[in-house]
């Protein structure tokens, strides 16, 4: 009866669940591709830096919301499973395993292992004060008190060392002084002071699986405890009395959490993620879809962490880490399910009828869902219809009817009460064309957009005419949309931009507009606002609006603030608001205020890309866009602005292009990520920086701007870049700044500052020139005396470099030339030593125990080249292979000619060109093409 039971409840579940999270719900993944130690996530933690660490199976991974850190190499011995996770109040990190304690001090980077006398699997951690830990074990209760290193052990059951009463998997710290145990056999309370134990049990027919417990939390006054294989049950913290929920059924809950108001998170082992409403009782299911590949990547859940942006962080069996990718829940998908999994994705045309029927068009066919939500597809092999493209372009009532504008398949008529397809009219023109869009005149005319010109259909008297490049005055035969506006004058949007005109009779005459320099973009959509303003969307120009007269306009580009210059569609709803989609993005408009407010994957949306022309305001005042991901629908008003909690950390430090690590160098003194002050040797000022804001949205949400205060004299934008670096910074102080905001302009509390003094060289000092004037003194009287020697030496000097020039006369034959070369060269290779930027001519000769003149001589007589080409030869070389291999990506092409012996950005441009024909930029272009 079990196996059955189970499926009915979840069989209810899943009929509980709405669609809110069905469809709004969106994951990142991060697994062992993106670098973490392994798929099995055992424990999800949040320090108070900010940083979100990750304890799986076999390792402990730090992430900032772009990079997965390793830490398990830094432990002192060989890490097993991570378990558990707790800070303290000095801000050091305790890390619990399957054997045994240890301790992370962040601003050392160091860990250490903790003696707790015996070996003891930490399955939780809880910091009662300031000084002690609490260790949920399999063998009881640790106490480990921090400062002192004292270690105490209890036991909740004396008599019986291994009951499964002393198998604690959980431990939480109440407002009351008491810290509550949850065990395999019980519920078990500990006053801290005292240490006074009391024993709590579910009094069931199945006792035994009603108190085996796995986690717990407390919402008010009712703790929540989850369960080995009966779900949830509750105990009442006034009355000490147990109760089975009911709701959530019979289930494996391996974590629960709460957002301490009126939600429970409970992880199952198989069942998702569940979601319950302590308020409605209403439970929502969080599952993987095989055919969705956003959604949960397993069911097993093994760690769960809410962050204060609400966030979900789930750590999985064999699935790695899933979050959330918003923060806002304003904006959600339109369910709409067939049979085909092909269909649906991406919404080109809707249209939502008084009777409630709702109609959509997609690349993959049309799509009839009633108000029962039942849904008939209609493709174009659909033996039940006779819809001729499965790109559905238009969709638009006449006459009791709609029209179905398609790609390639001319205009259907869909009856919505047969349910069935016929042709438009029966013409010709109208089975093989492209029609984009339609409208009816005050007349009651019918215009038809088409790549052929429009058309124009009088249902009195069953006229068709046609309108074109060679009988009208339009500017171009492919019409994109067309719209008639207050006034009863036509719009039209074509591939050469857009025009206005006049319906007279049969004819057009074309009505003359502002000169517009850049009217020549394709239009993808054009709309009459409340105040009969015209706006214009075109494909690349950006937005344009002209005023009710028609004498004067404007145009909004993305240096004013839009996603995108393709804008999709625009549509008003409240006077002078106004919300626009495009091919990159999604905003909010504000006509009075001239402000945008952009909206990004991280806000909600379910994908960048929006349909043009597929917009929709309906009577309740919801919008509905086209969206790449499906139909999105939002209520504005439901989407408010929140504080996201961040904080902009460097968690790099370069110097000549190499990461400094706190234990190779003495450059820094704890890890630059709480460093306020950075000390760099003249020699050490070629520097750069990564950084990162831990608000974990997509890093294409980031807009980082910079400033070097000493070298620059205003904010720098960086865009959303997170390196920056900086070349040959003379010696001096610095202040370093970053904050992450649109505009220089924006005030921001969250701003990172980090300052840096490049020390003097010594020869700069007062002791050095004072010591100076007194060795010249000195040397003044010395030269004296020893003009003559120095002069001798002058001579042989002038001697040598005359012997250089002076090939003939070295006496060394062709083959004494060859071999001197292939010893440079083999020398060259071996050592490496065109890495050395100031190596020079008379080194390389004293290794090889070779006159100077001699080597210049064989360079240039057997290979023709001087000592530096021989030289940058091989370090053009080695950039190429770097390139090649991108085996330095997260370093500038700068910092990558350093590693291979460059020392100058002019000379290394120069160089490179001069070995391989091309610059280095286009050289990575041509890597890329």
């Amino acid at each position: 009866m079990k196996p059955l039971s189970h499926l009915v409840i979840l069989f209810f579940i899943i009929l509980c669940q709405p669609a809110l999270y069905g469809s709004v719900l969106t994951f990142s993944k991060l697994s062992v591709e993106n670098g973490l130690s392994n798929n099995e996530v055992n424990v999800i933690y949040k320090d108070s830096h900010g940083f979100i660490w990750f304890g799986t199976l076999h390792g402990l991974d730090r992430f900032d919301g772009i990079e997965i850190r390793p830490y398990t190499e830094k432990f002192p011995d060989q890490l097993e499973n991570i378990l558990s996770i707790e800070e303290d109040t000095s801000k050091n990190l305790w890390i619990g395993t399957s054997e045994g304690l240890y301790g992370y001090q962040q601003n050392l980077d160091r860990f250490i292992k903790i003696s707790l006398n015996e070996k003891y699997s930490i399955n939780s951690i809880q910091l009662i004060d300031e000084n002690r830990l609490f260790l949920g074990t399999e063998k009881g209760l640790v106490i480990y008190n921090i400062n002192t290193k004292v270690v105490k052990h209890l036991l909740i059951d004396k008599e019986n060392p291994t009951s499964s009463q002393n198998y604690i998997t959980d431990i939480l710290l109440d407002s009351h002084g008491s810290c509550w145990l949850a065990t395999r056999h019980g519920l078990t309370r500990i006053t801290i002071d005292d240490n006074e134990v009391n024993n709590y049990y579910f009094e069931s027919e199945y006792q035994e699986d009603y108190n085996t417990f796995t986690s717990l939390c407390v919402v008010g006054n009712r703790m929540y405890l989850g369960t080995a294989n009966k779900g949830i049950v509750e105990f009442n913290l006034n009355n000490k009395i147990f109760t089975k929920n009911n709701t959530v059924g019979d289930c494996l809950v391996t974590t629960i959490s709460s957002d301490n108001r009126e939600k429970l998170y409970i992880g199952t082992n198989g069942s998702g993620l569940l979601i319950l409403n302590l308020r409605t009782n209403q439970i929502d299911v969080v599952e993987k879809l095989e055919d969705d590949p956003r959604s949960l990547s397993s069911n097993s859940v093994y760690s769960f962490l809410l962050d204060e942006n609400q966030r979900l962080w789930i750590g999985t069996y064999s699935g790695g880490v899933n979050f959330s990718n918003t923060v806002l829940g304003g904006f959600h998908l339109h369910n709409i399910s067939t049979d085909y999994t092909t269909v649906n994705k991406s919404i080109r045309s809707f249209y939502f009828s008084p009777e409630g029927n709702r109609y959509f068009g997609t690349r993959n066919g049309f799509i009839h869902m009633d108000k029962n939500d039942e849904i008939k597809l209609f493709r174009d092999n659909n033996t039940d219809g006779q819809l001729r493209s499965n790109i559905i372009l238009a969709i638009y009532p006449f006459n009791n009817h709609l029209l179905i504008g398609t790609y390639g398949g001319g205009i259907s008529v869909y009856d919505p009460i047969n349910r069935h397809m016929s042709s438009f009219l029966d013409d010709d023109r109208f089975l093989n064309s492209n029609n984009y869009a339609f409208t009816t005149d005050n007349e009651g005319r019918l215009w038809i957009a088409s790549h052929n010109g429009i058309y124009s259909f009088q249902e009195r008297e069953g006229k068709i005419n046609n309108y074109n490049i060679e009988n009208s005055q339009l500017n171009s035969n492919e019409i994109f949309y067309l719209t008639t506006d207050s006034e009863n004058r036509l719009w039209l949007g074509t591939s050469k931009g857009f025009s206005v005109y006049n319906i007279e009779g049969d004819s057009l005459k074309e009505i003359q507009l502002p000169k517009i320099a850049e009217n020549s973009n394709k239009v993808n959509y054009i709309t009459e606002d409340l105040a009969g303003n015209m706006w214009i969307c075109t494909e690349i120009g950006g937005l344009y609006m002209l005023n009710d007269d028609l004498d004067n306009y404007k145009v909004y580009k993305q240096k004013d603030g839009l996603p995108d210059n393709s804008v999709c569609s625009i549509v008003e709803n409240s006077p002078g608001s106004f919300w626009i989609s495009t091919l990159k993005g999604f905003c909010h408009f504000s006509l009075k205020e001239n402000s945008f407010k952009n909206y990004s994957i991280s806000d909600g949306l379910p994908g960048l890309v929006f349909s043009p022309a597929a917009v929709y305001l309906a009577n309740d005042g919801q919008l509905w866009f086209g969206n790449e991901k499906g139909l999105m629908g939002f209520y504005p008003e439901n989407v408010d602005e929140k504080v996201i909690e961040s904080r902009i950390v460097i968690t790099n430090l370069y110097t000549s292009g190499k990461n400094v690590v706190l234990e190779d160098n003495s450059t820094l003194n704890k890890p630059i990520e709480f460093s306020e002050e950075l000390v760099l040797d003249y020699k050490s000022n070629n520097i750069g920086f990564r950084f990162v804001d831990l608000n974990y949205l997509s890093p294409y949400d980031n807009n980082y701007f910079v400033m070097l205060e000493g070298l620059d004299k205003k904010w720098q934008n960086n865009g959303n870049k997170n390196t920056i670096f900086y070349d040959g910074l003379k010696p001096g102080e610095y202040v370093f700044k970053i904050k992450n905001v649109v505009s220089a302009a924006e005030e921001t509390e969250n701003i990172k500052e980090l300052k840096i003094i490049v020390s003097q060289p010594f020869t700069r000092s007062a002791t050095f020139w004072i010591g100076i004037i007194l060795v010249v003194i000195a040397i003044c009287a010395y030269l004296y005396r020893t003009y003559t020697k120095l002069m001798k030496i002058q001579q042989k000097y002038i001697e040598a470099h005359e012997d250089v020039r002076k090939y003939q006369s070295s006496g060394l034959s062709d083959k004494d030339l060859n071999v001197i070369v292939e010893k440079i060269r083999h020398y060259v290779k071996t050592e490496k030593a065109y890495l050395n930027a100031d190596i020079k001519l008379s080194e390389v000769a004293n290794k090889l125990n070779i006159p100077t003149h001699h080597i210049s001589q064989a360079l240039n007589q057997v290979l023709d080249q001087g000592f530096s080409d021989f030289l940058n030869k091989y370090r053009v070389r080695e950039v190429r292979y770097l390139l090649e291999n991108d085996a330095q990506k997260n370093l500038t092409l700068m910092a990558i000619a350093r590693q291979c012996g460059f020392n100058s950005k002019t000379s290394f441009y120069r160089v490179f060109k001069k070995f391989t024909g091309k610059t280095p930029i286009d050289y990575i272009d041509s890597l890329k093409s």
